[in-house]
C-alpha cells in the first residue's frame, strides 16, 4: 500500500493534473510500477469514478479534471493519495484521492457559494459542459466538415490529450491534414484561455505536427468581445459559438 498527503498546488489547479509527490518532495510514482499512459481509475471519497492516465514518472493527466470539478479541489486543497497494487475497477489500477471533506459529506449546492455561482454563471453547467465535450468527440464534423479526432502512435484518441503544458480537451486532424486544438472557454478570461491554447499550439508544433500546420478553436457559449479581440491577434485562431437549446412540448405538439 502506498499512502502520503499533499497540497495541490496553483499549476496542478489551472492545468488539472497531479503531481505524485507528498508536500516533503518525496515522489512515489515510480512506485506504482505503472508505465507511461498506462489508464488508472481515480476514486474520490464519495466513491465516484472517473479515469485518467499516468504521464511519465510522477505525474497524472487526462479526465482527472472531473475530479477537480467534482471535489471542488483549488490551489493549497490537501489530498490523501492512496494506491493498493492489488485493488482494480474495470480491470485498471485504481488511485483513491480524498480530500479534506468528510468522505460522506455532500458538496455543496451552488447556492451556498456565491462565488462560484458568479463564476460559473455565464457559462454551462459543469455537468453538461462535460456532455458537451463528450459529444462534441464523437461527432467532430459538426465542429468543422470533414474534422476528425487525432489518434497518436499508441492508440490514444485527441480528447483530454495530456501534454507538458496541460490538457487539450480536442485534438482533431482536418481534411487538409492540418492538426487542429479545440478548446471549450469556460469561466477563464479572455487572456487566460488564448494563453492556454497558444501553448497547447505550441506544444502540438514541436511533438507532434512536424512540417503539418497548427491551429486553434476556441468555443464559447456567450459572446465575449475581449476573447474576439485577442483571437483576431492570432492568425491561426479561431472562434466559434455554441448555442444550447431544451425544448419541452406536449404529445399533441410530437
Amino acid at each position: 500500500m502506498i499512502e502520503f498527503e499533499r497540497t495541490i498546488g496553483s499549476s496542478e489547479a489551472n492545468y488539472w493534473y497531479l503531481n505524485l509527490s507528498d508536500d516533503r518532495g518525496r515522489s512515489y510514482g515510480p512506485e506504482l510500477g505503472l508505465p507511461h499512459c498506462a489508464k488508472i481509475a481515480i476514486r474520490d471519497g464519495l466513491g465516484r469514478v472517473t479515469y485518467a492516465q499516468k504521464h511519465h514518472a510522477n505525474q497524472i493527466w487526462g479526465m482527472l479534471k472531473n475530479w477537480f470539478i467534482d471535489n471542488d479541489v483549488s490551489a493549497g486543497t490537501r489530498v490523501l493519495v492512496r494506491f493498493d497494487p492489488d485493488e482494480k475497477h474495470d480491470g485498471v489500477p485504481v488511485l483513491h484521492l480524498e480530500t479534506e471533506a468528510h468522505p460522506s459529506a455532500v458538496p455543496s449546492e451552488p447556492e451556498s457559494r456565491p462565488e462560484a455561482a458568479q463564476q460559473y454563471a455565464s457559462e454551462i453547467p459543469i455537468q453538461l459542459e462535460r456532455q458537451l465535450e463528450e459529444f462534441l468527440a464523437s461527432n467532430p464534423e459538426l465542429i468543422e466538415p470533414g474534422l476528425t479526432m487525432y489518434r497518436d502512435e499508441d492508440g490514444r484518441l485527441g480528447q483530454q490529450y495530456p501534454t507538458d503544458v496541460g490538457v487539450i480537451d480536442l485534438l482533431c486532424r482536418r481534411q487538409s491534414g492540418q492538426l487542429l486544438v479545440v478548446e471549450l472557454k469556460r469561466s477563464r478570461v479572455s487572456d487566460v484561455v488564448v494563453g492556454q491554447i497558444s501553448r497547447y499550439i505550441g506544444w502540438v508544433k514541436k511533438h507532434i505536427a512536424g512540417d503539418l500546420e497548427v491551429c486553434g478553436l476556441i468555443l464559447c457559449h456567450d459572446r465575449d468581445d475581449a476573447l474576439k479581440y485577442a483571437v483576431y491577434a492570432h492568425p491561426n485562431l479561431s472562434l466559434k459559438y455554441f448555442r444550447l437549446r431544451l425544448e419541452l412540448v406536449s404529445e399533441e405538439q410530437l
